[in-house]
């Protein structure tokens, strides 16, 4: 069966204890991972107790079908329930874990660990058919999340952020929740480097209003710590499709993938970099220049894009970034409703847009002002 979303964080720290066994799967491998580890500590203890927790591999359940209902008849040694932990499930696994379900299970919890699957999954069938067992899926955060992500991890270094700073940080993240806890990890450990020290709730409450004021984070801290890396790849591809630039789209994207970038990432990223683009697009129109367009912007234009982002004025109106956002939601609608490939889907979606902008209109009706 599904869980309703409302009931998840709550169930992730007490499980209910007539679930028997868990899938959490989806294409972000960091938050599988993440709520992986929480109902292995909401199980087996924190850190989880090895007479308590069980690793089973792939390779073992092939090997071995029966290895999974083995492990969770099995008792502890030391008393208290069991988590069973399964990683990298595909398919394959569906079979031995449904036979699983009909055996006892000694208070053993099953945790199922998988990447993307779809509707047609035989793995979630098995689960979401089982009124003792739960599926749990992991997209990609969306901006409200990584806000939400990064406001909560902030505020527990007892660090403040400006709006700007928050959201670059923003547009920057997401779409896996490991390397977003990175990121930001980072970012807390630079504010303290760059105050002189560390920053946490371990530090006295006395301090002056200048020292409090340096552990706001800044615009500059955010671009200091996450700028380079993100120039070179999400924001890259994004740029590379806006200038019809094909051959370092395609650059881009290899590199990208070969890091493990998940596509809809790269979907939102040509997202948000055509709804900046529409939004400055649309300022112009109204008699803006194209200085005072990306200046309006939050945030606001890099200074490194700016000359980029000012020819991309010029090759877009206002009707063909209308029709590119459009391709992009479809995109990452069949991302997430067919079984197509999300990696290929992603990559035909932003050629698409760079023919387009190769494509540069003759009339000279919304050109950008300078």
């Amino acid at each position: 069966m599904k869980l309703a979303a409302g009931r998840l964080e709550a169930f992730l720290r007490r499980p209910d204890p007539a679930v028997c066994a868990v899938l959490i799967y989806g294409p972000d491998r960091g938050l599988v991972r993440e709520r992986a580890d929480a109902l292995s500590r909401a199980v087996a203890g924190d850190p989880p107790d090895p007479f308590r927790l069980s690793e089973v591999s792939m390779a073992n359940v092939r090997e071995d079908p029966a290895r999974l209902s083995d492990e969770m008849a099995s008792l502890s040694l030391a008393g208290g329930a069991r988590a069973v932990r399964l990683r990298e499930a595909t398919d394959a696994a569906a079979e031995p874990i449904g036979n699983a379900f009909a055996r006892p299970r000694a208070g053993s919890l099953l945790i199922v660990e998988a990447g993307d699957l779809g509707k047609r999954s035989a793995l979630r069938s098995v689960f979401e058919g089982a009124k003792s067992a739960i599926a749990i899926p992991c997209y990609s955060d969306d901006e409200a999340g990584v806000q939400r992500l990064a406001a909560a991890m902030l505020a527990d270094a007892r660090l403040s952020i400006t709006d700007e700073a928050m959201a670059y940080l923003v547009a920057h993240l997401g779409g896996d929740r490991a390397l977003t806890r990175g990121e930001i990890e980072k970012l807390i450990v630079y504010i303290g480097a760059s105050n002189g020290g560390p920053v946490g709730r371990g530090r006295g409450d006395a301090e002056s209003a200048e020292q409090r004021a340096r552990r706001t984070v800044q615009l500059a801290d955010v671009v200091a710590c996450i700028g380079d890396s993100r120039e070179s790849s999400l924001d890259a591809i994004a740029m590379a499709a806006a200038a019809g630039d094909v051959v370092s789209l395609d650059r881009a994207l290899e590199l990208a993938f070969a890091s493990a970038v998940q596509p809809v990432s790269v979907i939102r990223a040509a997202a948000r970099h055509l709804q900046r683009l529409h939004l400055a697009a649309g300022l112009v129109a109204a008699g803006r220049s194209a200085e005072q367009a990306m200046a309006a912007l939050r945030p606001p234009v890099f200074y490194k894009a700016q000359t980029a982002f000012r020819t991309q004025l010029r090759i877009w109106t206002l009707p063909r970034l209308g029709e590119a956002l459009r391709l992009v939601l479809e995109a990452e609608l069949a991302c997430k409703a067919t079984g197509a490939p999300a990696q290929a889907i992603a990559t035909r979606m932003l050629w698409r847009i760079a023919q387009v902008a190769a494509e540069r209109p003759s009339s000279s009706m919304e050109r950008c002002k300078t």
